[in-house]
């Protein structure tokens, strides 16, 4: 950092990293706590953490404002977080309370005030109730692909018996020979 003739500081800005990676997009549940850091932010400058983050109720208000209002765009979810300085980087936390869909981002605001983002997109977080922590897991899965066609290029039937056959010729659906729930589960941990 040095200054220049009318005494102003020019400050060099590298550039930023944050984790989590800008533009990552997080799941999370109400109840767990969510850390930000920023990197490499030269000496003398701040960070802060443009969020939306525990405004749920605004966000709401300004999607129905906007819908009744379409020529007002109003941003009043969003706040600047003062973040701390501690060894090589600024962090700050937030314990998740409130279900949604979230946005964050890091900048740095130097001497003279103008602020310095890292490369990438918002950082997007979906909170989800804690109740579906556990237990409401859906998977979806292809049994046919299991099994004997696990390493198949081509899963279509071979010849079929005569039984097969002459449901396909009444023009009921044949599917073909596949894996089937056991050959499924033995994939499983």
């Amino acid at each position: 950092m040095g200054s220049n003739l009318f005494g102003v500081h020019d400050v060099r800005v590298g550039p930023l990293f944050m984790d989590p990676s800008c533009g990552d997009r997080l799941v999370r549940y109400v109840g767990d706590t969510l850390h930000f850091t920023l990197g490499n932010v030269p000496s003398g400058c701040r960070a802060f953490l443009r969020t939306n983050i525990g405004r749920a109720r605004e966000l709401r208000q300004g999607i129905i404002r906007s819908i009744q209002e379409p020529k007002v765009q109003l941003e009043t979810s969003w706040r600047d977080v003062p973040m701390r300085e501690s060894l090589d980087r600024w962090d700050v936390s937030f314990a998740l309370s409130e279900v949604g869909w979230f946005q964050s981002k890091a900048y740095v605001l130097d001497l003279e005030g103008r602020q310095h983002w890292p490369e990438g997109g918002n950082i997007g977080v979906s909170v989800h109730p804690d109740n579906c922590r556990m237990a409401n897991t859906i998977y979806c899965a292809f049994p046919r692909m299991f099994g004997a066609n696990k390493y198949s290029d081509n899963t279509e039937g071979q010849e079929n018996d005569d039984r097969v056959n002459s449901l396909d010729e009444k023009g009921y659906t044949v599917i073909p020979p596949s894996g089937t729930f056991r050959s499924l589960k033995e994939e499983f941990p």
